[in-house]
Parts: C-alpha cells; sequence; structure tokens
C-alpha cells in the first residue's frame, strides 16, 4: 500500500471507530445482542429448519498457507476454540473479582456460591420432573437422531 491509501484506510478507521467502540463498549447492547443471538438460534436448532442450522454448524472453514492447511467445522471452532476462549476469560474475571473486587469479602461470595448451584440444581430438578429421572437434558434434535439410528429413544429406566 501506498502512504495515499494507508492515510485515507486509517482516516476511515478513526472515523468510525468512537462510534463503534462507546456501541460495543454499551453493556445493555451487548446483552441484547446476546439475548436475541440466543433466542434465534433455539429457534433455528429446534425448528423445521434444523437442516440449514445442521449443514452451517458442519462447514468446513480454514485457511492455508502453502503446504500448511488449517481447517476444522464450524462447530468444531466454536466448540474447542470460542468456548474455551469463553471460559477463559471468565475465570480471569472471577478470579479478578476475588482478588481484588466485590468478592474479596467471604460474605459476597455467597451469592455466587448459591448460583453455581443453582445451575446445577435447577437443571437436574426440571429433569427430574420431566423425565422421571436425574438424566442429562438432552437437545430434542439428538433425542430424534439417536432414535432414527437405533430405532427407540432415550430414555430413563426407572428403578
Amino acid at each position: 500500500m501506498t502512504d495515499d491509501s494507508t492515510n485515507v484506510l486509517q482516516r476511515g478507521l478513526e472515523k468510525i471507530r468512537d462510534p463503534f467502540s462507546s456501541f460495543i463498549r454499551a453493556q445493555t447492547t451487548s446483552s441484547w445482542f446476546l439475548l436475541l443471538a440466543t433466542i434465534v438460534a433455539l429457534w433455528w436448532a429446534n425448528s423445521d429448519y434444523y437442516s440449514t442450522y445442521e449443514n452451517l454448524t458442519h462447514t468446513p472453514v480454514g485457511f492455508f498457507l502453502g503446504e500448511f492447511e488449517l481447517r476444522a467445522s464450524l462447530k468444531h471452532i466454536i466448540n474447542d476454540g470460542l468456548m474455551v476462549i469463553f471460559f477463559f476469560l471468565l475465570g480471569l474475571e472471577i478470579k479478578r473479582e476475588v482478588l481484588a473486587g466485590d468478592l474479596t469479602l467471604p460474605e459476597n461470595r455467597r451469592m455466587l456460591i448459591l448460583c453455581a448451584i443453582g445451575g446445577m440444581a435447577c437443571p437436574a430438578a426440571i429433569s427430574r420432573t420431566l423425565s422421571g429421572c436425574y438424566s442429562l437434558p438432552l437437545h430434542r434434535n439428538l433425542n430424534r437422531r439417536h432414535r432414527d439410528h437405533n430405532g427407540s429413544s432415550i430414555s430413563c429406566e426407572r428403578k
């Protein structure tokens, strides 16, 4: 690139940097996008358009650099890549709060601990109520695929 094209690109990026930065930093905006994406993903994965969702998640993505090739499915990148980054950042945030934030006092940690226990107990209680056993909550389409391949559905046996 020449200096003129770099300057034009730099000026263009500087014009959008501040509005984009304030937009991204707004907690309510990111929360609404996360909620909307969750609703759309749940609807898409459980609708009649499930096959398009499945095709998208199994789309190979990668890049090539000479003889070097890095390729994986979109589902693999999300499960193994982005989730690792997410939980790493979540762990760092919790550690920072425990060491230097609002959770330095043990009495402030109670809510965090109760939420963690509730996050495990509530799905188990819902599963117990709906299916009569403490099975892992399974995705409806996983159950359908299992039933299609083996001729029977996933169920809990009462003892």
